[in-house]
């Protein structure tokens, strides 16, 4: 090892240099060992040695700083120690620069900067990738998307098996054919389908039976008219079948009938309506029934000087008395007069019973009552019954109608009678 002029290691007392700094002195000795009689300029490696770029990144410190000691020179003792002083000089040069003290004023840094490389730190070339490994990873990427491919494929299934399984179940016939074959009754449960089907179709069968009413109407007065409105309600055969009640206005007519063609004085006792439709049925090729018709009734009684009254009739209305025949119940209707119309026709009335009493030397109404025609004096003024014209005597005979009766019985005896047998009076 190369010492200075005072026969000390010029390195020593600087510390340790960094490990990546070549001394040169493993070099120095190999050499001295080949042989020291050779050559200094022999012994001089090919290349300089490896030195980073720390220099670039550290202050200039060669001001102020001490001189490196030289290498000693050829002469007496060359082979042993020179070709060890010659490559030692530069590094250690570089080491004392690198201690050099800093400028006054300024501390020293110790931090060693080292600038990475674009193909890595040590400047390596690339690896190429194993080919067997490259196959590796893409056979295992593939087999990973199948997996996922597996996976998404049965939860799609499950998702529509799941579906499919509730639309099943909610439907009703197909959920018992589902637990017959689980619970192996599949004849059985075939055997009671074709029962109940025939039942439903033998009630389907009566009930689509066609249905047609009649009815008579009587009315008082006798000269009232009477209008019927016909109005049909519309539903479909499958809604039939299931008893709903969404039934459908498709329309409105009127039925004509004689009270519409009466002559003044004319009257009517009854009203015969007869093959009035209630229900009506239109079975489909396969002989379902394909859609059914309602029809309901509004039956309207006008007269003047009387209060109009209303009568509906459904389907519901009507008793069958044989098959496919249906009647209305009617127990008649008396249209209720108006109080002017009840006071003229009461004060008729009474005109014509005076007279009667004057003819026949009757003293009171009560003698009058019991001949033979008065009913139809009643009748002719607007009554239908004795206790009719009893009842409208108490009322208009007394209380709020008394100043007009009295009024009224002295306008009645100043009246010419008629003979008997001429047409009465209109």
């Amino acid at each position: 090892m190369a010492q200075g002029d005072d026969g000390k290691d010029p390195r020593e007392g600087e510390g340790d240099l960094p490990d990546f700094i070549d001394t040169g002195d493993d070099d120095a000795t190999s050499a001295a060992a080949d042989g020291g009689s050779g050559e200094a300029s022999e012994l001089v490696p090919e290349s300089e040695p490896i030195v980073t770029d720390v220099a670039d990144e550290i202050p200039d410190a060669s001001a102020g700083a001490a001189p490196a000691p030289e290498a000693p020179k050829s002469g007496k003792g060359k082979g042993k120690g020179k070709p060890a002083a010659s490559k030692a000089a530069a590094p250690v040069a570089a080491a004392a620069a690198t201690r050099a003290p800093a400028p006054e004023g300024e501390s020293f840094d110790p931090t060693i900067h080292v600038r990475p490389h674009a193909e890595g730190i040590f400047e390596t070339e690339p690896q190429p990738l194993d080919p067997v490994r490259v196959a590796e990873l893409d056979e295992s990427v593939s087999a990973r998307r199948r997996s996922m491919l597996a996976i998404g494929i049965i939860a799609g299934t499950v998702v529509v098996t799941a579906i499919f399984a509730i639309w099943l179940m909610s439907q009703e016939e197909r959920r018992e054919e589902v637990q017959a074959f689980l619970s192996g009754t599949v004849v059985e449960h075939k055997t009671a389908e074709v029962r109940r089907l025939k039942e439903q179709w033998s009630d389907e069968d009566r009930r689509a039976r066609n249905r047609y009413g009649e009815v008579t109407l009587t009315f008082f007065p006798g000269d009232a008219r009477v209008r019927v409105v016909q109005t049909k309600l519309q539903q479909s055969g499958a809604a039939w079948r299931r008893k709903e009640a969404n039934l459908e206005k498709v329309g409105e007519t009127e039925i004509a009938n004689d009270t519409a063609n009466l002559k003044p004085g004319q009257t009517i006792e009854s009203l015969p309506l007869i093959n009035l439709p209630i229900f009506e049925a239109s079975k489909g090729p396969d002989g379902s029934v394909e859609q059914v018709n309602y029809y309901e009734y509004r039956v309207q009684f006008e007269r003047e000087g009387y209060y109009p009254q209303e009568k509906v009739w459904r389907a519901d209305d009507w008793s069958r008395v044989g098959p496919g025949n249906e009647v209305i119940n009617w127990p008649g209707l008396d249209l209720v007069p108006k109080p002017e119309t009840q006071k003229a026709n009461f004060s008729k009335a009474m005109h014509a019973i005076f007279c009667m009493m004057k003819q026949k030397n009757l003293a009171t109404i009560q003698d009058a009552s019991t001949q033979d025609n008065f009913e139809i004096i009643l009748l002719r003024n607007g009554f239908k019954t004795k206790e009719d014209f009893q009842k409208a005597s108490e009322v208009l005979t007394s209380g709020e109608f008394a100043e007009w009766w009295k009024t009224e019985q002295e306008s009645i005896a100043k009246q010419a009678c008629e003979e008997p047998g001429a047409a009465p009076k209109k």
